[in-house]
């Protein structure tokens, strides 16, 4: 079974925790994993120095909904595809809800 696209008060139930619990599990393990990121990275620029290949990539999603588009922004090593930085824009509506917005 997976747990993806679960609300969080459907997997508190699954899980038999309350939704605080939830929720402050969540923040600490977003918290661990900042931190595990930034190890990782300056262990990558020790020993790697600076990078010859890089790549973009970014993501068009919206929130909530369609009328509020987004852009999510990654810069990654070519080569090992390690995330070097990140970035979320909000980007103006096109098309038919470019009025609607």
């Amino acid at each position: 079974m997976t747990l993806g696209g679960m609300a969080q008060r459907d997997l508190a139930s699954f899980l038999g925790v309350s939704r605080t619990t939830l929720v402050r599990r969540f923040r600490f393990l977003a918290k661990e994993a900042r931190e595990r990121h930034a190890k990782n990275l300056d262990l990558v620029l020790a020993t790697q120095g600076q990078f010859e290949n890089l790549q973009y990539d970014e993501l068009h999603t919206f929130e909530h909904s369609k009328c509020k588009p987004t852009v999510v922004g990654l810069v990654l090593t070519k080569d090992r595809r390690f995330i070097l930085g990140s970035s979320v824009a909000q980007i103006p509506a096109s098309g038919p809800l470019a009025a609607v917005s």
